[in-house]
Formats: structure tokens, sequence, C-alpha cells
């Protein structure tokens, strides 16, 4: 709630700490079916022919005659930097986020056209509304550096922990092109879709699947995950951070129209901090 004091300036309540999590009906129904579907499947293929089988391949065969042993000095390394860099651009993101705590598919960013947003308050009609009157507050535990109306400081931990974040990948990728590490995490046959599906098959009927060693090697699932976060999102979320740069639309807006625009771009690139917040969860 915003009303003025005797003097015409805004006093602010502490009604701007609500938080709330609306999200348009047509993505959580997509959602919830799709999962629904997936689960459903899991469970009828073991009630009609059993769990299926997983083959035991170079990737879960780790600390066996064949493939890398134990995890060298240089990927424990990476992982940290990667962990620390990662959380300090989710902290510093979310801050970012709630200076404008709507998600849009268009770069119109028309009232009542957001499919996401973090604040129970909806844009009033007839009345002057801007960015500081939709920011909200978000706890310095959670946002770096939090609190209300940071962008310029989270936006500058941001840009900083990009370039730990991006020289890290760099170098864990160097590393797995230049030695034997890459059999544990990148799939070598089409055939990981099908054991893929059978270990996922196996947690959704609460079954854990056959790993014999499973500290050192990664079934299908868990490789798939990891190529998918260092092939897929990473890059992507590098890709959509540019072309959230006012600069360098301005010089190549083709650039953000090829991501379907900066809103996109915007959206494109929380729904990738969803997926390293799952990763980090998950695997």
């Amino acid at each position: 709630m915003v009303e003025f004091d005797s003097a015409h300036r805004k006093v602010h309540y502490p009604e701007d700490r609500r938080f709330r999590i609306w999200i348009d009906r047509r993505f959580i129904y997509g959602f919830a079916f799709l999962a629904i579907a997936v689960f459903a499947a899991a469970w009828i293929q073991r009630t009609i022919s059993g769990l299926p089988d997983i083959p035991i391949g170079p990737a879960l065969g780790q600390g066996q005659n064949r493939g890398p042993h134990g995890f060298p000095g240089w990927i424990r390394w990476t992982h940290f930097f990667n962990f620390l860099f990662l959380t300090l651009l989710i902290r510093s993101g979310f801050s970012i986020l709630m200076d404008h705590p709507r998600l849009y598919w268009n770069d119109h960013c028309t009232p009542g056209t957001e499919w996401m947003r973090f604040t129970p308050l909806k844009v009033p009609t007839g009345q002057r509304w801007t960015a500081k009157d939709d920011a909200r507050y978000i706890s310095p535990l959670i946002g770096l550096p939090g609190y209300k109306h940071t962008i310029g400081m989270a936006r500058s931990w941001h840009f900083l922990n990009v370039y730990g974040f991006v020289l890290t990948g760099i170098v864990f990728v160097i590393g797995l092109c230049t030695t034997d590490q890459w059999l544990r995490l990148v799939p070598t046959s089409p055939t990981v879709l099908v054991e893929a599906w059978a270990t996922f098959a196996h947690y959704a009927t609460f079954t854990l699947p056959p790993e014999p060693n499973g500290f050192y090697g990664y079934n299908a699932l868990q490789q798939l995950a990891y190529v998918a976060t260092v092939i897929l999102m990473a890059p992507l979320s590098i890709l959509t951070g540019m072309a959230m740069s006012p600069a360098l639309v301005n010089r190549m807006p083709w650039f953000a129209k090829m991501l379907g625009g900066r809103q996109s771009a915007r959206s494109i690139h929380f729904l990738m901090l969803v997926g390293f917040l799952g990763f980090l969860v998950g695997p």
C-alpha cells in the first residue's frame, strides 16, 4: 500500500515485503499434465512388464577395468568454483528480478500479459505506475545484496561472477576434452535415451536402479543432466544474458529477435536459473 504524507511524499508500508508467486494457469496445467503422464507411463510399464533392465555401460563401469578412475583435482576445483559462482549468480539474479518481478513472452510488457510474477500486486489502471512502484523487497539471506531498489549493486555482482563462471566452465570443458574424463559424462551411444528412461522408471516407482559404483559412475539419466547443463543450459544462459544488454541489442537488434525479443530472453534466462537449481538439488 502506498500513501502520501502531509509533504506529499510517498510512504511505503511493510506490504512491499509480501511475497507471492503467480503463474499463468496454462503453464501450470501443461507442466502438471506432462509430469503425470511420464510418471503414469513408468507405473504402467512396471505393472505390465516389470521394471526394465539397465545394462552396465562405460559410464556406470567406473572403478572397474574400463573408464576413468576417481576424480582428479581439476574436476574437484572446477566443481567447487562453479558451485560458488553459480550460487552468487543465482542470488544476485533474484535481486535483479525483484526490481521488476514480472516475466513476459512479449516486448510490449502490457499489464496483464505476464506469464509469471513474484508480487501480489496487479498493475493498476488509470494512474502512473513505474518500476519503483513495482519493485519488491527480498531478504539479503536470499538475494545479493537483497533489500529493495538495489538493482545497480545486484547487476555488479552478477556481471563480476559471470566472468568466473565462464572461465571455470572453459577450464572444465578443456579438461574433459584432453583427458578420459569425458567418458564419465558424454553419452557414446543413442541407447542412452533408452537407458535414461529405464533409470527414470526405477526412480519414479520408488526403486533404486542398479549402480555397482554409484559414487564414481553416473547412470544415463545423470549423464543427460550433466550434458544438458554443460552444453545447453550454460551457453543458453550466457546468450540470453547478452540478449538483455541494451548496448548489444542496439547494435545488433537481430540477436535479441533470434531469441524472441529481450523479454523472451529474460524469461528463458529465468528458466535456466530454475534448471540450474534443479541440477544442484537433483543429480
